[in-house]
């Protein structure tokens, strides 16, 4: 907007009350503009992405402000699987 170059920004965390500095560099800058296509593409297609599972959500959901909402772990339920299994299936 101003013509001067941003070489980091910062993330405050208001749960532990910590900020984090971050490095803006091209891939960065790359990687943004590709999930801004994406969170657009789904908007578009109002449909959300698949909730995360195993070891990738207990790393990210941790410091979740959304995870009581969200709740990954009932997705990741063997019973709920096989319940979706036969959801929509006539003859179970």
């Amino acid at each position: 907007m101003t013509g001067r170059p941003v070489p980091e920004g910062a993330l405050y965390y208001a749960s532990s009350k910590r900020r984090r500095t971050v490095s803006i560099d091209g891939a960065l800058r790359q990687g943004v503009e590709a999930t801004a296509l994406a969170v657009r593409g789904m908007l578009a297609a109002a449909t959300l992405p698949p909730p995360l599972a195993g070891e990738l959500a207990a790393q990210r959901c941790k410091g979740c402000s959304l995870k009581d909402r969200c709740q990954p772990e009932a997705g990741a339920s063997p019973a709920l699987e096989a319940v979706r299994a036969h959801l929509f299936d006539p003859d179970a």
